[in-house]
């Protein structure tokens, strides 16, 4: 538990520091293994470093620390806990800073889990809910119940 966590904080950054990039050759990074994905790495947050394709854990790092979360010797940049979202996962648990909640009461600043990849929830008013993530970049991107089954939600308590 964590009960100094600012969720508003957590989810201005992640607002701050993505965007909505249309799918074109001027967004378009080479991963290599024939990966490509979008983004523009303006809006990111020059403090941190990038990962090609696998920034979304850190991403959701950088904006759980902007809510107050502290960093220590297992969660810090560059550390696994930090940039692997299983890793992140199974810390965040033990740590006992995450419940899991359900597609109704995930509010924003808390998590959304999905196979091999995880994003802030930037809202949730029971009628409108977006998300904000990298690797390809999204900002308020929506989503509905039909996708809550395939993802794993997690507050922050």
């Amino acid at each position: 538990m964590y009960p100094n966590y600012d969720r508003i904080a957590a989810r201005d950054y992640a607002r701050r520091y993505t965007s909505n990039v249309p799918f074109t050759a001027v967004y378009k990074y080479d991963c290599g293994a024939n990966l490509n994905v979008y983004r523009d790495q303006t809006k990111w947050n020059s403090n941190y470093p990038k990962y090609c394709h696998s920034d979304c854990a850190n991403f959701v790092s950088q904006c759980l620390e902007a809510g107050g979360l502290p960093r220590d010797a297992t969660w810090a940049p560059g550390k696994s806990a930090w940039i692997s979202v299983s890793a992140m996962e199974t810390y965040m648990l033990n740590k006992g800073y995450w419940k899991e909640s359900d597609f109704q009461t995930a509010v924003a600043g808390a998590v959304i889990r999905m196979p091999s990849h995880i994003v802030m929830i930037s809202q949730n008013d029971t009628v409108t809910r977006t998300r904000c993530g990298h690797t390809n970049d999204v900002k308020d991107l929506p989503y509905t119940s039909s996708d809550a089954g395939k993802w794993v939600f997690y507050t922050l308590w």
